[in-house]
């Protein structure tokens, strides 16, 4: 009787070693359950080209993420927090992405008040030939277009003088601070946004 135990217990050993062998298994060093929040606001952002992309927080303060995540629909106007999974890519290829972010659970959205302030952190380039981060468009200037945006936004100014300080500033090679209101509907995406002051760094 000893016999068909013992069977069953090196068919179930055989198993599991496949299991964990099979191609297209994740390890558990591989991914990575994690909380992130996602701003109610894009940036410019400059990689091999000039992008909108989105501002998240994974807890150690606002970064850009240019890539997308799967099977998130992102809008203007709402910060959302979510419950990620963090899936490592090995040997990802040159200005390729490391990892790939897939969301688990919406835990809250937050609406942003009408005429709320936001900052971007952005940076000037002193090569001319360089694509700006923001191009002049109208009496303002417009955001790029990005991945979950496939319109630039437009970007009006409170008065000419922001205007002509966000044109300085991004003709230099150096930080800056830019503030932005939303319009009386945020996630009125067809709506602009208005530039209140640029702040050197």
């Amino acid at each position: 009787m000893a016999r068909p135990l013992q069977m069953r217990r090196t068919m179930r050993t055989f198993l599991l070693l496949l299991a964990a062998l099979a191609p297209g298994c994740s390890s558990s060093d591989e991914t990575e359950v994690a909380e992130i929040t996602v701003l109610d606001h894009l940036t410019p952002y400059r990689t091999n080209q000039v992008l909108a992309c989105m501002v998240i927080d994974e807890g150690s303060g606002p970064q850009s993420f240019c890539d997308s995540i799967d099977g998130f629909m992102y809008h203007w106007g709402s910060t959302y927090r979510l419950e990620v999974d963090i899936v490592k890519i090995p040997n990802p290829p040159p200005d390729g992405f490391s990892r790939q972010v897939r969301p688990r659970e919406i835990i809250e959205v937050q609406p942003t008040a009408p005429r709320s302030e936001f900052t971007l952190a952005l940076h000037g380039e002193a090569n001319p030939d360089s694509p700006p981060l923001l191009t002049p468009a109208g009496q303002g200037f417009a955001m790029p277009p990005g991945v979950v945006m496939a319109l630039g936004r437009q970007i009006v100014c409170q008065d000419p003088t922001v205007c002509t300080a966000i044109a300085d500033a991004l003709r230099r090679p150096a930080a800056f601070d830019l503030t932005l209101r939303h319009p009386d509907d945020p996630t009125d995406e067809l709506a602009p946004l208005t530039a209140a002051a640029v702040v050197s760094r």
